[in-house]
């Protein structure tokens, strides 16, 4: 598995100066595991757990830093179900909720320990082979368990999407 992560961040107060920057695989222990199961035949789903430990390197704002910055060492951990319940054959509901934690082992960065739980519901429907659309809406809680000064927060998102094949592929 090759990673390769390339980024810019542009400042247009110019707070800072702007950045390109391009981050090979990350170091760490990665684990994925995850399995499909099905309800019905026509409501299936993913289990999941994504399990990382690993050292950054960041500055004061959390940026990675590899040359200047302090050691974060830390495990972040996200377990969650995704499920998808094709309604008819041009309509899908999905639903997929999440928790995350992150643990840091460095002292300097236990404010940045965090619980996270995210819940989406999402609808598409298909009109005709080459066009779908859907919306989606997205709920986060975030609470900071060992940082007295961090208030909890919590967060919605909604979004809308259109999707449109320019070519039909058949084989026969």
């Amino acid at each position: 598995d090759m990673s390769v992560a390339v980024t810019y961040s542009h400042y247009p107060m110019h707070t800072q100066d702007d950045a390109f920057n391009v981050n090979l695989a990350e170091e760490g222990i990665i684990g994925d595991l995850s399995t499909e199961f099905e309800l019905t035949p026509f409501v299936k789903g993913v289990a999941y757990d994504s399990a990382v430990y690993k050292t950054d390197y960041i500055d004061t704002r959390g940026i990675i830093d590899r040359y200047g910055g302090s050691q974060y060492e830390h495990f972040n951990n996200t377990v969650g179900v995704n499920l998808d319940w094709l309604m008819e054959e041009d309509k899908n509901m999905a639903l997929s909720v999440s928790r995350q934690d992150n643990i840091s082992f460095t002292d300097e960065f236990k404010d940045q320990e965090l619980v996270a739980y995210t819940e989406t519901v999402g609808y598409e429907q298909k009109f005709g082979a080459f066009i779908s659309a859907g919306v989606n809406a997205s709920y986060v809680q975030n609470t900071y368990p060992a940082a007295s000064n961090r208030p909890d927060s919590a967060s919605q998102g909604y979004s809308a999407h259109t999707t449109m094949k320019l070519t039909a592929w058949t084989v026969g």
